[in-house]
């Protein structure tokens, strides 16, 4: 599949869905204007369930029938916020700018925000992540990053993140701090799978 896939045309945007887990883990299909223009040998479900991924195509993770499917959009510019400039940070800023994305990062710590520009990120606001997560739009091609140095900030910016349209979005955090900020976020009326 993936050579194939790096023939397609750049110009144009294409949806790549692929089963996760659940019964059909595995089944992979790519859709381009609506149509099928791809998919594994075996891929009934998927097929079965395409009227339903047509209505509901967004990049993340889409539920049906209890499986997991991770959709993705390629062919247009991917861009990267991160939310905070820590040492994980860096790292990401990094990888994301050699697959060639857009990164842009919000720090309040000037010391730290300096830290992200030399790490080559493309725009570094160093402001407060409310004020910072204001200016930024999302889209189906955005990805967010929550890496921030505290729950309060954390929680500050997904409740931001999750009014927006995104590709992606996680933080990253232990275990019992996950678990908080998912039952906070519920708690605040937020939706189920988004949350997820």
């Amino acid at each position: 599949m993936y050579d194939w896939l790096s023939l397609l045309d750049k110009n144009c945007v294409y949806t790549i869905f692929m089963v996760i887990d659940g019964e059909n883990k595995g089944e992979k299909l790519v859709l381009s204007e609506e149509k099928v223009i791809w998919k594994s040998q075996k891929c009934e479900f998927l097929s079965q369930n395409l009227k339903e991924i047509k209505k509901t195509c967004q990049q993340g993770i889409l539920i049906i029938e209890g499986q997991r499917i991770f959709c993705e959009q390629i062919g247009s510019p991917a861009s990267l916020v991160i939310c905070g400039a820590g040492y994980v940070s860096l790292a990401v800023i990094m990888i994301a700018k050699s697959i060639g994305m857009h990164v842009t990062v919000i720090e309040d710590r000037p010391k730290f925000a300096d830290h992200a520009r030399k790490a080559g990120a493309d725009v570094v606001y160093c402001e407060s992540f409310g004020k910072g997560l204001a200016g930024i739009e999302g889209g189906q091609d955005t990805y967010f990053v929550v890496v921030t140095r505290g729950h309060r900030y954390d929680k500050e910016c997904l409740e931001a993140i999750l009014q927006k349209p995104y590709a992606y979005l996680g933080m990253m955090g232990s275990r019992r701090r996950v678990t908080a900020m998912k039952e906070q976020l519920l708690q605040n009326g937020n939706d189920p799978n988004d949350v997820e």
